[in-house]
């Protein structure tokens, strides 16, 4: 555990002093899924500075998530993009929030290097993108792969932005400059920490810290007696390109109704349409009173209890899937235009999760595009139902034993 007085280098040079650090701004990113997998950061950065306080600023999806958390004092809703001055919006936004200690920006916009400028906090972290490293004081360089060239998960680059802050003690270090391992013992110096360093799965075993994080509540859902209850997200806010298709979710939700399983459709209000149609779809089913459509029907908080409720969650890359992944819930995530080697639900080694990746392994995926420039779609429509299925039952099984092993 870091102590608060320790003395922190940095490789520009800066000195920083963990005792001087009471506040902590961190801008979160702008989409929910992205918010999720900061997580981690922000537990180590929890247990490395237990002397401050947290505020948070960043869309109302992005700081909904953590308002259960009691170590957050401020929430801040950047709102600024719809202004008729971005600029004057964010120095407001600024002022409103004020100087602190630290600030960190997770988010690689122009503008949330500018909203910590403008907070004058003396310690502003970031990555050098957008030609905005003139407003961070620590403006780190991103690297996206490893040495082999294999893209880094998203989380990891979200640890390797506060990495410089944190003393690596009882742990193991990998730098992107070398494929050597160290292990620093207890007695060891308090040394520089290279930017360089990217904190892999080994260190979140060791600090005991769960690879993504959040607060939930029990929820009372009624389900049948002995019967799984099944989570189904068809929307992704990204754009069409990461939604599969929605008759086949019909099919899906068809196939655990007849075995009368409970069916949650989850949905934000932007896809409430296409939500409607997957219901109307299915309103002459027999089994019709085992299906619950909680589109638009939950804020986040409520979101996050009802998924943490389910047996397992059929999903599309999206923002929900990473509150399953934080939830530990068994998950089917369809994957077509996004890249599973940064996105994929993230679990480390140890975790006991159950999650079932499915995607076609097109040449032309991942094409990262919001729509599908071909037209054809067909890194979505080749996922058949019977395969959503199949890795449904699956991971049913898997949990159900694991379930029976711990009883």
């Amino acid at each position: 555990m870091l102590i608060c007085g320790a003395r922190i280098l940095f490789q520009s040079h800066h000195t920083i002093y963990t005792k001087n650090i009471k506040s902590i701004l961190l801008r979160l990113p702008n989409w929910l899924g992205d918010s999720v997998m900061v997580s981690p950061a922000f537990e180590w950065l929890k247990l490395s500075f237990p002397c401050a306080d947290f505020s948070i600023v960043g869309t109302k999806a992005s700081c909904g998530i953590y308002e259960r958390d009691s170590r957050i004092k401020h929430i801040f809703i950047d709102e600024s993009k719809k202004a008729k001055s971005r600029i004057l919006a964010t120095k407001d936004l600024a002022n409103a929030i004020g100087k602190h200690d630290l600030a960190i920006t997770f988010s690689n916009t122009f503008f949330s290097a500018l909203l910590l400028y403008l907070t004058k906090s003396p310690v502003r972290i970031g990555y050098a993108k957008n030609a905005r490293g003139f407003l961070l004081t620590h403006a780190l360089k991103l690297q996206k792969h490893d040495l082999q060239g294999k893209k880094y998960h998203q989380v990891l680059l979200y640890l390797s932005l506060i990495a410089p802050l944190l003393q690596v003690r009882e742990q193991v270090a990998h730098t992107l400059s070398s494929t050597l391992t160290r292990t620093l013992p207890n007695n060891a110096p308090k040394e520089p920490i290279s930017h360089k360093i990217l904190m892999p799965n080994e260190i979140l075993e060791t600090l005991s810290i769960k690879p993504l994080t959040l607060i939930s509540h029990s929820i009372d859902i009624a389900p049948s007696p002995n019967k799984p209850i099944i989570g189904i997200n068809p929307g992704a806010a990204f754009g069409s390109a990461k939604r599969w298709e929605q008759s086949h979710f019909v099919s899906v939700i068809e196939y655990f109704l007849d075995k009368a399983y409970q069916v949650y459709l989850f949905g934000s209000s932007a896809e409430s349409s296409a939500n409607t149609d997957i219901a109307n779809a299915l309103k002459n089913h027999k089994n019709l009173q085992y299906f619950h459509n909680l589109t638009d029907k939950t804020g986040l908080s409520e979101l996050i209890d009802y998924i943490n409720a389910m047996s397992v969650f059929v999903t599309n890359d999206s923002g929900p899937m990473h509150i399953a992944t934080a939830l530990k819930i068994p998950i089917v995530a369809i994957f077509g235009p996004t890249d599973i080697n940064e996105t994929a639900p993230y679990t480390p080694s140890h975790a006991e999760q159950s999650i079932a990746l499915l995607h076609a392994n097109l040449p032309c995926s991942p094409c990262k595009k919001r729509e599908c420039p071909l037209k054809h779609h067909n890194c979505m429509k080749l996922i058949s139902p019977q395969e959503v299925i199949t890795s449904t039952l699956r991971m049913l099984e898997i949990n159900q034993k694991r379930l029976n092993d711990d009883n």
